[in-house]
């Protein structure tokens, strides 16, 4: 049987995007579904990890302006 919690999803966001995906994806058997689901899974990585790399000089500045001490971010 297939897991389909193999990967967890971080956020509303990330679950309606791998949704929306889906959505003119006509699978044939669970094997071709679980490929496309493992498909958008691997771009909205990708574009979660860029969008971190992207956000730490900021997120380093926030930390020295408080001297070490925790930021809202």
């Amino acid at each position: 049987m297939y897991k389909l919690n193999r990967f967890r999803l971080t956020s509303p966001i990330t679950s309606y995007k791998v949704i929306e995906g889906l959505r003119d994806t006509l699978p044939q058997n669970p094997n071709q579904l679980w490929e496309k689901i493992e498909e958008i899974w691997e771009e909205l990585l990708e574009e979660f990890v860029n969008n971190l790399t992207r956000s730490m000089p900021n997120r380093i500045n926030m930390v020295l302006n408080a001297h070490g001490s925790s930021v809202n971010y």
